[in-house]
């Protein structure tokens, strides 16, 4: 395994290597992951609703959230402690985020949070 950070993920890719480890950088995915974690990662042949998901967003650099909705190629995540909904092709996926490095379980997201309809918070009454 190798310890890459989110800046220097991008030489990942031309060194085909996986799977692969990223360390948090920020609080948009509190309380699931928290800055200086390390996760492992790799690529998958198909991504589901639930899945924290490694991706490159252009000029933002590489983001880790979570996969909300998927439809006609495009991807919507966002993250757990985030407002904004990204739309991604799958071609900027990288992987998927598996465990924590040391192999501890990535603890679960409360189901039924996000309509996959929509990609929207659900409402409660």
């Amino acid at each position: 395994m190798t310890e890459l950070s989110p800046k220097t993920l991008a030489l990942l890719l031309s060194l085909k290597q996986d799977p692969f480890t990223v360390q948090i950088q920020g609080v948009s995915m509190n309380p699931t992951l928290h800055e200086g974690d390390l996760v492992l990662v790799q690529r998958q042949k198909a991504y589901t609703p639930g899945d924290i998901l490694v991706y490159d967003y252009g000029e933002e650099g590489i983001l880790i959230h979570r996969l909300l909705h998927q439809a006609h190629g495009l991807y919507y995540c966002r993250g757990d402690n985030a407002v904004r909904i990204e739309r991604i092709h799958e071609k900027r996926i990288l992987g998927k985020v598996l465990s924590f490095a040391d192999g501890k379980t990535i603890p679960a997201y409360p189901p039924n949070h996000w309509s996959e309809e929509t990609a929207e918070p659900k409402t409660t009454k």
